[in-house]
């Protein structure tokens, strides 16, 4: 079979049917992996955006220093002493009055002691008037129907040596007596408030508390109670009066011959 060859056409490429077309020429490869020809160069990636920097932020300026005047300061330290030297004057007038306070109170509560004392034992002048004659030893004498009093003994003594011990050229008397509630309540009796104490000459002798037995204290309806009263008194005097009231508030009085 005969070779056919294009018509001629013109193109001295095919008049002579030995010549082939002439490709193009690769170019020869070099190491490594070149890019190949034909294909399109691969675009790189786009470099990111820089992200714009940030302005900074002005400089504070440096504060000025405030510069008083001299006379501000010594204003505020003569504020400062004229509030310390204010407080320290308060305290002091507090500290008076309290104290003024406290001396009248004191002075108010000793006029009030010597204000009953003077009423419940001075017998003085002020003293209830007697109802009759005195009464003797053993006698029971019947009081504003309230008391039922009888003394029943009365001698000296020299005390116990301790702590009672009478002043040179005295001596104790103690009296003992009995009281009975007679009345249709209970009373209270009190040998400091009802008792008193006289010697002749009008001379008063104040009840000596730690030696003794105070007849002090509540009493029922028909009950009896018991006491020594206790006084010290001049070894030479002999003779003695014993005053009894049945209360502060009482008018009459009754009153006992003491003889030692």
């Amino acid at each position: 079979m005969s070779q056919q060859y294009p018509p001629d056409n013109g193109n001295p490429q095919w008049n002579n049917p030995q010549q082939y077309p002439q490709y193009p020429q690769y170019p020869q490869q070099q190491p490594g992996y070149p890019q190949q020809p034909g294909y399109p160069q691969q675009p790189g990636y786009p470099q990111q955006p820089m992200y714009p920097q940030q302005p900074m932020y002005p400089q504070q300026p440096p504060k000025k220093s405030v510069k008083w005047p001299f006379w501000v300061g010594g204003g505020c330290l003569v504020l400062i002493l004229a509030t310390c030297g204010i407080l320290a004057a308060t305290g002091y007038f507090a500290s008076k009055s309290a104290t003024t306070n406290v001396s009248q109170a004191v002075s108010t509560l000793g006029a009030v002691s010597t204000a009953l004392a003077t009423v419940t034992v001075d017998t003085g002048s002020s003293a209830p008037a007697s109802t009759g004659p005195h009464h003797k030893l053993n006698d029971v004498v019947s009081v504003e129907n309230t008391w039922q009093v009888t003394v029943t003994s009365a001698k000296s003594d020299p005390g116990d040596g301790a702590l009672n011990v009478p002043d040179a050229g005295n001596t104790y008397l103690l009296i003992n007596v009995t009281l009975k509630n007679i009345s249709a309540q209970s009373q209270d009796a009190s040998g400091l408030i009802q008792f008193s104490l006289r010697d002749g000459a009008g001379n008063k002798y104040d009840q000596v508390l730690t030696y003794g037995t105070d007849p002090g204290g509540k009493v029922s309806a028909g009950d009896p109670l018991k006491g020594t009263l206790a006084y010290e008194v001049p070894i030479a005097t002999k003779t003695f009066v014993l005053n009894f009231q049945a209360g502060i508030m009482s008018t009459n009085q009754e009153s006992w011959d003491i003889t030692v």
